[in-house]
């Protein structure tokens, strides 16, 4: 308990469990009823009620001209917040590709709900009413990408970035997994439980990882912060360069995945790479 308080602490949740639950949420357009892509405009801010209670706010990217109808939902990492991956938000939307950054509002410093988590990205879609969707998330938020992406027919696939996976839970949602998985590793660190989440790749007959040499937890949102990096890099860790890497892939990844650009070159040839082949069934 100490230790998650601490971490919790330097990782800046800076959201009161209390004050969610007891403010009232803002009549925003989705919670009067208005579901179409129009009720935020570029940039925009919304707010939806989770199933649990808590308010769900979450940011929408988009450009002028969009390659593509679905939308990509956007999970951040364990306490952290949707502020931090802004960059790749705005990346994915000037591609063309429509999409929605949100709060997890269930997390917990003792309690990830990971689960809930997924659930609640599921919800962002529906609200937002997306045709399809593709699901990315970094760190707890790839685990809840996961869920969301097994628990949702529209799924094209998902994209999940410095995996960390939480009581075998996401080896479980990637056996018989019927849509791709793919990952973008960083070197193994404690802030990733050393890499222990890449045999979730094997256990989908449709997974691939990528290992990014030289890559630290921290740069795989951005923008990251002093608290991150404290935390799982060090005071030399982190690299502007590495973060523009970990977009660049991520972009090619989801683009790969909805067909909205010609097939940018395989994830799994670059510098060092691991090969997959299916975990046996349980």
């Amino acid at each position: 308990m100490t230790i998650a308080l601490v971490a919790a602490a330097l990782l800046g949740c800076q959201r009161s469990a209390l004050r969610d639950a007891a403010q009232p949420p803002d009549p925003s357009p989705l919670l009067r009823g208005d579901t179409t892509p129009a009720a935020a405009t570029a940039g925009g801010t919304g707010a939806l009620l989770s199933s649990t209670g808590c308010r769900l706010d979450y940011r929408l990217y988009r450009s002028d001209s969009s390659l593509w109808e679905g939308l990509v939902v956007l999970g951040h990492g364990f306490l952290r917040r949707k502020e931090h991956m802004h960059d790749l938000a705005r990346a994915l939307a000037a591609r063309g590709l429509t999409t929605a950054a949100l709060d997890f509002c269930n997390s917990r410093p003792w309690d990830g709900r990971h689960y809930q988590n997924g659930l609640d990205m599921v919800r962002v879609a529906d609200a937002i009413g997306a045709r399809k969707a593709v699901y990315v998330g970094f760190s707890a938020g790839g685990l809840a990408a996961l869920v969301a992406g097994r628990r949702d027919p529209r799924s094209l696939g998902i994209v999940a970035l410095d995996l960390v996976d939480a009581r075998g839970l996401g080896r479980r949602l990637a056996e018989g997994l019927e849509t791709p998985l793919i990952g973008i590793m960083g070197e193994p660190t404690a802030c990733n439980a050393r890499g222990e989440a890449i045999p979730i790749f094997a256990a989908s007959g449709l997974g691939r990882v990528r290992i990014l040499a030289g890559a630290g937890h921290c740069d795989f949102e951005s923008p990251t912060d002093w608290r991150c990096e404290l935390v799982c890099e060090g005071p030399a860790g982190g690299s502007p360069h590495m973060r523009d890497e970990v977009i660049a892939l991520t972009v090619a990844a989801v683009t790969e995945l909805t067909g909205a650009r010609p097939r940018p070159a395989p994830l799994d040839t670059p510098d060092r790479a691991v090969r997959l082949s299916p975990g046996p069934r349980r």
